[in-house]
């Protein structure tokens, strides 16, 4: 009884947390969910020795390079043409889209070579295209009245968390810790998720800005369900 009114507790904690703070709550899922973008590039050599590939590595990196960008091509065009991001939520296609891409990347450890990974990659990439073009549409409606600065941190989320992946060979080939590469795919997998549940902790609708608010608090609006 006790340990599930502690956790109740730390819920209701973590929701007024976001309501207070929605647009670090957004960037940060951004973070999160952008680091599946270049996963599988940062642990090439090993992954394909896995695979017993022969082929060159400068070619593999391409086909799995060029399979996510067009995979997030293919997606935002889906978007934009069926309208989906005006029919339905966009905190819940950001959340879907952050699980589905957790998914369709850690199922790379179970592909069989090459060809089975690029097509993995370009499911990825029609995931990311309800992360990154999603999570702009929800940092407007959340801050309309901060949308520049806003803006200006999901784009440095961007960057930083498709960067993750390569911090992470970088740390390995120096030499500060061993992974293995399928933990790598794993971890980032596990980012994508987090992305999703904070996304979850925002509130479906606050009232609008008024004198009571208390400094820095910025309400998310009804039109971010």
């Amino acid at each position: 009884m006790s340990s599930s009114k502690s956790l109740s507790s730390a819920d209701a904690r973590w929701r007024q947390l976001a309501s207070r703070y929605p647009v670090a709550l957004i960037a940060l899922a951004q973070l999160f969910g952008t680091s599946l973008w270049f996963t599988p590039n940062a642990v090439l050599t090993p992954m394909l020795a896995s695979w017993n590939f022969a082929g060159e590595s400068a070619g593999a990196l391409g086909q799995l390079t060029s399979s996510v960008q067009g995979g997030f091509i293919v997606g935002t065009l889906t978007l934009g043409l069926a309208g989906l991001a005006d029919r339905f939520a966009a905190r819940h296609l950001f959340m879907a889209s952050c699980l589905l891409g957790a998914l369709t990347n850690l199922a790379l450890i179970l592909a069989p070579g090459l060809l089975s990974a690029s097509a993995l990659r370009v499911l990825t990439g029609l995931a990311l295209a309800g992360i990154y073009p999603i999570g702009l549409k929800l940092m407007v409606q959340t801050a309309p009245d901060r949308a520049g600065a806003a803006l200006a941190w999901l784009v440095g989320m961007l960057v930083l968390g498709t960067s993750l992946p390569h911090g992470l060979a970088a740390l390995q080939l120096s030499g500060s810790f061993s992974l293995s590469w399928g933990a790598a795919i794993g971890m980032a997998s596990l980012l994508a998720v987090a992305g999703a549940g904070l996304v979850a902790l925002l509130p479906p609708c606050l009232p609008a800005r008024h004198e009571g608010w208390p400094p820095g608090v910025i309400p998310v609006s009804c039109a971010a369900r």
